[in-house]
């Protein structure tokens, strides 16, 4: 999968992420084994994007249904 490009600002907004935290977003693409995934509330132009290894995602439910 090609990593997405960076900005110092998008830099310091993932770095504001938390191991156990909730965020909102929408997946972008899955290829292979990996997800691509657009965070919600990046307040500059752009958007804020990472990506979920395989041995990071699960099917635990986690008591939130998706919209469609």
């Amino acid at each position: 999968m090609t990593e997405p490009l960076s900005s110092e600002p998008q830099k310091a907004f993932l770095n504001t992420v938390r191991a156990g935290e909730f965020r909102t977003g929408r997946v972008i693409s899955v290829e292979g084994r990996e997800v691509l995934v657009e965070l919600n509330g990046f307040p500059g132009p752009g958007r804020a994007e990472g990506c979920i290894p395989h041995g990071d995602r699960t099917r635990r439910a986690t008591g939130t249904h998706p919209k469609l």
